[in-house]
């Protein structure tokens, strides 16, 4: 199954992203919060550190994005997602698919043929993700240029000249009479 529910819905996804995007507050006093330092929408409740954790625990893993956004087109086979993930292996894409479903992301039919044959599809729940991961993909392309060149502008003033090194070392001392 292809995510139909989020290309369809791209509005309400968009004025979502404009409402984090705007009202966005940072609540950091962890005494009043009960040790919760997060990123609240107004008037909402703070994310908690376990809320966080789970979020880092899926984007920690290097291919679980590129899995989302490729099942958000259409169901795959194991060895088609490989194929199009260029460079992951075996045992990695099984790992981040087996994560992927544990998290109730990622859903995994077997179908009784000899051999079997085993399709991965997002849940309704990993479409909803994969709706976000393609918006922020999306600023990504769209911004990459801009991006380059604050890195490269950044990496200029960042990176030490010769001429300057040898100015910010210490003066050599001047031996005593």
């Amino acid at each position: 199954m292809a995510c139909m529910s989020v290309a369809t819905g791209a509005a309400p996804a968009v004025r979502q992203d404009r409402l984090l995007a705007g009202q966005l507050e940072a609540t950091s006093d962890s005494s009043e919060r009960g040790g919760n330092i997060g990123v609240a929408p107004t008037g909402g409740p703070a994310i908690g550190k376990t809320q966080w954790r789970t979020l880092a625990e899926i984007f920690d893993r290097k291919w679980s994005v590129f899995v989302l956004l490729i099942l958000r087109k259409q169901t795959k086979r194991f060895k088609a997602l490989q194929r199009a993930l260029h460079g992951v292996s075996q045992k990695v894409l099984t790992a981040t698919l087996r994560s992927l479903e544990r998290d109730g992301l990622v859903s995994r039919t077997i179908y009784p043929t000899v051999p079997p044959k085993v399709e991965y599809a997002l849940t309704d729940l990993g479409c909803k993700l994969a709706g976000h991961l393609a918006t922020i993909g999306a600023f990504a392309v769209a911004n990459r240029q801009r991006i380059d060149a604050v890195r490269e502008q950044f990496d200029r003033k960042a990176a030490p000249r010769s001429d300057e090194s040898s100015m910010t070392q210490a003066p050599a001392a001047t031996p005593r009479p």
